[in-house]
Order: structure tokens, then C-alpha cells, then sequence
């Protein structure tokens, strides 16, 4: 009998830990697929003003996102796709895009300067919170703490950065 119970424990056991370790390899897949979605920002941001050099000077009043020549699926967090299919939300309450601009850069995109050009290791895009049509992410007060109590952070020169929270706190 002692040894049928030793065996159901381990068995146990064995199922604690392996949901743990999935649901940690859920939250870095999560990461890496949010980090992916900010290269594919990138390099439609790259594309869109290569084909249309003056796009967002043009329709400086549509939020930028809109602008983009991209899969729509790419403007959406994984992690926020994944929690809100299986909850009861409406998709037409959800934001179009789960991540932010930086607003000064984003008006010298409205203005036409080439900002690839301009800034080397600047905060280009932001994976926020807020909706980035309003969001100024300077200082960068909100940003999304999806992935493992972090975030992503698109640069100008299409690197991408995990940042902690931790490093989001003091000045």
C-alpha cells in the first residue's frame, strides 16, 4: 500500500512540475513571439517609407499603425491575444494595436525627416498598455508588464530589448 501511495505522489508531483515549466515556457514564447511582432513592425515601418517616403507627413491625423502595410495579427501582443480569446471580451471594445510609438519621434515621421537617419539607440516602439495613438512614452511611464513582469522595447536601429519592470521604477 505504501509504495502505490509513493507512487501516485511522484506521479503527482511530476504533473505540478511540468505545468509549471510549460506555463514558464508559455510566457518566454509569449516574449520572443512579442519581440517578433516588433521586427515585423519594424521592417513594415522600413518598407512603407521606402515605397512612400512622405506617408505619415501625409495623414498626420491616422494613427500610425494604420499606415503600415503589415499583417494586422503583427500589432497585436501575443500574450493579450492568448488571454482575451478564451475570456468573454468583444473585439470591437480592444484596442487595434497593443503597442506604443514614441511621440517625438513620431512627429518627425509626420513631419518627414528621416528618422533612421536622426537617432541611433533611441525608444521607438514600445510594447504598452495604452492606446498609442495618445501614448507619450516620455518619460515612459506605462509600459505593459506582460511577459514575466517585463516588456519589450523596439529601438530606432530595429534592435530589440527585454527590459524588467524593475528597471522601470525610481527616476
Amino acid at each position: 500500500m505504501k509504495e502505490y501511495i509513493a507512487i501516485i505522489l511522484v506521479v503527482f508531483f511530476l504533473i505540478i512540475l511540468s505545468e509549471t515549466k510549460i506555463k514558464l515556457g508559455m510566457d518566454k514564447f509569449e516574449q520572443l513571439s512579442c519581440a517578433a511582432h516588433l521586427k515585423a513592425i519594424y521592417d513594415s515601418m522600413q518598407t512603407t517609407l521606402e515605397d512612400t517616403p512622405g506617408a505619415f507627413a501625409e495623414s498626420p491625423e491616422k494613427p500610425w499603425y494604420t499606415i503600415l502595410k503589415i499583417n494586422s495579427d503583427y500589432l497585436k501582443c501575443p500574450d493579450v491575444s492568448r488571454k482575451n480569446s478564451t475570456s468573454d471580451n468583444d473585439d470591437k471594445n480592444m484596442p487595434a494595436c497593443d503597442y506604443a510609438i514614441n511621440s517625438e519621434v513620431y512627429d518627425d515621421l509626420k513631419q518627414g525627416r528621416n528618422i533612421f537617419e536622426t537617432y541611433q539607440k533611441r525608444v521607438f516602439i514600445l510594447d504598452s498598455e495604452k492606446d498609442p495613438a495618445n501614448f507619450n512614452i516620455f518619460p515612459i511611464v506605462n509600459p505593459d508588464f506582460r511577459h514575466s513582469d517585463g516588456c519589450n522595447i523596439l529601438l530606432i536601429d530595429g534592435t530589440v530589448i527585454w527590459s524588467e519592470k524593475t528597471d522601470f521604477t525610481g527616476s
